[in-house]
Order: structure tokens, then C-alpha cells, then sequence
């Protein structure tokens, strides 16, 4: 470009001698004029306006890329334009100048051609056609050049994509025969790309998989686009499966696009045998919203327990199946599980048919790709009702080693009875004879008693606590 501005400057030049021209251009920012070409005009000038921004009293260059039109100065030392530049162009002997703006395809200003003159000076229909003649051929080389330096900057981008592409990259022939392959992809096969270029697709596939290749390119042919996962061979002999996307690009080659799954396809296999190993379990699986309480996945047996489909679950929140969810609030149990990280007890769970019975639960805040808490629930019906009939066994055990101190008991308060009675056929005065009948009414009132603690005991009943005197209890053993 710069030979070309020069020669273009030399060649008007050379048509009137007494004229200097230069050629300046607009930066990409589209706010200053650089240096394009200058053959005539003193160098310590050109240095000087180089870089200058352009405006609308700056100069003839300036005001003209400014406005986007032609700018006539006749005499640099009386006109406003050049009032901050008049001091550096008398300096030079420069004292007319006549600068015009050119364009690209869009009207976008590219720079401007300037004439100068050393003496004041209107422009003739001579120069007009110079004028026009020079930003015309100024407006192509420049449009050129930039258009050029576009063109080179998106094919570095394009190269970039291109190599650094996490996916693999084959530009084929119609008939599949490689032209070109990014980094990604000889990293994938094993092979550089000098030896991948001029390959066939039947060199990198499994010999399954070369039947289908004809069918393909059918296929790649008839369809906008082409998705299917195929079984590729490395250069050492080893396989692996790849997602495979091709289309057809503009120039009538191919386009494929390559994806290693084989790690996809390890994760999806690691994720069934877990989900069929969490749906086998023997307690439930819970994965909650800790946000809503709603539930986001379950196991088969949370299901089975609590009487709903999946469907039916994954519909409610956590307070539709634990009754004590709804006094305590939800807010409040997700705090104690996000503070603490877990939580484990035990509760109740409500069926879908109404019934609750008791669960011991282990709850855990985990992040993941957010956050969830994961819940494990194990119905413990069973082992309540045995430590139930344990409880019971225990007390009857205990009745058993009470006996002896219960037989002692029952003769203080049958041996009252037992004597009184014959005193009372003995005919005692009336005097003896109610002393002799209170006792023998303590006595009956003390065996009921005991009578009904030993039924309370043996029933599982709690007792009644009271305050006693202990003299009155030792004068009644007495």
C-alpha cells in the first residue's frame, strides 16, 4: 500500500509540478489521520501532523474526514481551520490547501488527499479531475488493502478456531478422502497431520463400519446435516466411539465435526448401575430442593413405602409426607441441615393412603452442580415393635424378680386379715372390735393397691408419682 500511495502521488504531482500532495489515512478508531504519502511536503511537517485528530477546525485534513466532504482553504494564514496548525504550515511555506475525503463501499470515510500550493490558490476544473481521479484510485488501494488485512485477520481466527478446537476437525473430499485435520483430531487418532491428509475414512474406522460409509455419504449429501456415533481406530489399533457430525461447506467438501464419548459413555454406564443399585436398595432415596422442600428424584423404594408413583412424588414437598414438618416449618430444617451439613433422627412418614409409621432418617447437604440435600430413609416399624415386645418381656422380667418382695408384702397385708378375723368370732368389746376391723380395712386397701401397680407394670402403663411420708409407709409395714 505505501508504494502504491506514493506512486499515486507522484503521478499527480508530475501533472503540475508547483503542487505538493499527500495522502492521509483515518485509524480504525476512526479518530485520527496517519501518514500515508508525502513526496514533496517538507518531512518535519509530515512528522508533525502525523497522528492529529481530526475535527472540525483542524485543518483542511482534519475538518474534511470530519464532515465527510471536500475542504477548500484559498490562504492558510487568514482562515479559522488552520487557526492551530496556521503557525506550523507558514513555517513551511505552505499557504493553500485543498483536501478531499474517500470512501470504502459503505461511505465510511478511509482518508483524504490533500494539494497543497505556496501561494494562495482556488482549485481549476483541472484539478478537480486530479482530485477525483486521485481519491478514486486512493479509495481502491486502500479498500483493497484493508479488505486484505480483513481477510487475513479472519483466516488467523479461522486458524485458530481451527487448531485449537476442543473437537476433532476433518475437512474431507465428497468421497471422504482427508484434506486437512485440526490438532484435535490427530491427537485423537495418533496420527500427525501430514499422515492423516490423503487417508480415506475406511483407514480410521473399524472394518464394521466400512459398509456404512457409502450409505453416509449419501446420506451427508441428501441432508443438511448428518449426526451419528461411529467406531474409530487409532493408529496403535485401539478403539473408540465418537459422536460424528458432518456437513457440506460452501466450496462442495466436507466438514466433520468429531467428539470423543468414550468418557461420556463410561459416566452414563457408572450412572445406570448406580440408579439401579440406589432403586435395589432396601431404604428410600430422597433428593430434595433445599429451597422449595420439593422433591427432585427418588428410589423405587421410597415409592413402594409411602404408596406413590414417581410421578406422585416428585409433585410434592417434603411437609406432604412428614407430619412434623408442619409445625416445625421448612425454613427452619433446612437451616439446621445447612449449618450443621446433616442431620439425622428419626420421625414419622405419612402414606398416601393416610397411615404414618416411624422412619429413621440421615439427611446431607450436598453441592453438586447446585445445591441438594440428600436424604436416606428407613422405615423402622419393625424394630419399634420388637423393642416394644422387648420392653414388655423386660417387665415381665422384672415382675418375676420383684416376686419374693411382693409375697412379703402380700403377708403384711394378709396377716392382719387373717388374725382379726378369728378375734372377731372371739366376741371382742366395741372398742376392739373397730380397731380390729380398721386394720383389717387397711390391710384390703393396701393389697389393691399393689394388685393395681402389678397390672400397670404388666401392661406397659406408666405410673403415678406422688409425695409420701416415709413414717407413715414404715407405721403401715409395721
Amino acid at each position: 500500500l505505501p508504494e502504491t500511495l506514493a506512486a499515486l502521488v507522484r503521478l499527480v504531482e508530475a501533472r503540475l509540478p508547483e503542487m505538493l500532495c499527500t495522502v492521509l489515512l483515518l485509524d480504525d478508531a476512526g479518530r485520527h489521520l496517519r501518514h500515508g504519502a508525502a513526496l514533496s511536503v517538507p518531512e518535519t511537517y509530515v512528522r508533525q501532523i502525523d497522528g492529529t485528530a481530526i475535527g472540525p477546525r483542524a485543518g483542511s485534513c482534519g475538518a474534511a474526514a470530519f464532515r465527510g466532504e471536500p475542504v477548500i482553504v484559498e490562504d492558510i494564514a487568514t482562515d479559522p481551520l488552520w487557526e492551530d496548525y496556521r503557525a506550523l504550515a507558514l513555517s513551511h511555506g505552505l499557504r493553500a490547501c485543498w483536501s478531499t475525503p474517500f470512501f470504502d463501499a459503505s461511505r465510511r470515510v478511509l482518508g483524504t488527499f490533500a494539494m497543497y500550493y505556496r501561494q494562495p490558490a482556488r482549485p481549476g476544473a483541472q484539478h478537480r479531475w486530479l482530485i477525483g481521479f486521485a481519491t478514486h484510485i486512493a479509495a481502491v488501494a486502500v479498500g483493497h488493502e484493508r479488505a486484505q488485512v480483513a481477510l487475513r485477520a479472519a483466516e488467523a481466527h479461522y486458524h485458530k478456531l481451527f487448531d485449537y478446537a476442543p473437537d476433532g476437525i476433518l475437512l474431507a473430499t465428497p468421497e471422504s478422502r482427508y484434506l486437512d485435520a485440526n490438532a484435535s483430531m490427530c491427537r485423537m487418532l495418533g496420527y500427525t497431520r501430514d499422515e492423516l491428509i490423503g487417508l480415506h475414512a475406511s483407514d480410521i474406522v473399524v472394518p464394521t463400519e466400512i459398509p456404512h460409509i457409502g450409505s453416509a455419504l449419501i446420506a451427508i449429501k441428501t441432508r443438511a446435516d448428518y449426526h451419528r456415533e461411529w467406531q474409530f481406530r487409532r493408529k496403535d489399533g485401539s478403539v473408540f466411539t465418537a459422536e460424528v457430525m458432518v456437513t457440506t461447506i460452501p466450496d462442495g467438501n466436507l466438514m466433520a465435526i468429531i467428539r470423543d464419548i468414550t468418557e461420556r459413555r463410561r459416566a452414563e454406564a457408572a450412572l445406570r448401575l448406580f440408579r439401579a443399585l440406589v432403586d435395589q436398595s432396601n431404604d428410600a432415596f430422597e433428593v430434595v430442593d433445599p429451597e422449595t422442600g420439593c422433591f427432585l428424584d427418588v428410589n423405587d423404594k421410597a415409592c413402594v413405602d409411602l404408596g406413590y408413583s414417581r410421578e406422585e412424588y416428585l409433585a410434592l414437598r417434603v411437609g406432604d409426607i412428614d407430619p412434623t414438618i408442619e409445625s416445625v416449618g421448612w425454613p427452619g430444617i433446612r437451616q439446621k441441615i445447612r449449618a450443621a451439613g446433616a442431620l439425622n433422627g428419626e420421625g414419622m412418614h405419612r402414606r398416601k393412603n393416610g397411615t404414618t409409621f416411624p422412619v429413621e432418617f440421615s439427611a446431607k447437604w450436598v453441592q453438586l452442580d447446585r445445591e441438594y440435600i440428600v436424604t436416606v430413609v428407613r422405615d423402622i416399624t419393625g424394630r419399634k415393635e420388637l423393642e416394644a415386645q422387648l420392653m414388655r418381656m423386660q417387665r415381665m422380667e422384672s415382675v418375676g424378680r420383684m416376686a419374693g418382695g411382693i409375697a412379703h408384702d402380700m403377708n403384711n397385708i394378709l396377716a392382719p386379715i387373717l388374725m382379726g378375723a378369728p378375734l372377731l368370732r372371739m366376741g371382742l368389746s366395741p372398742g376392739q372390735t373397730e380397731k380390729t376391723l380398721v386394720a383389717i380395712e387397711t390391710s384390703a386397701r393396701r393389697g389393691a393397691d399393689l394388685v393395681r401397680q402389678l397390672l400397670m407394670f404388666g401392661r406397659g402403663m406408666e405410673g403415678r408419682r406422688m409425695l409420701v411420708r416415709l413414717k407413715d409407709v414404715v407405721r403401715e409395714m409395721d
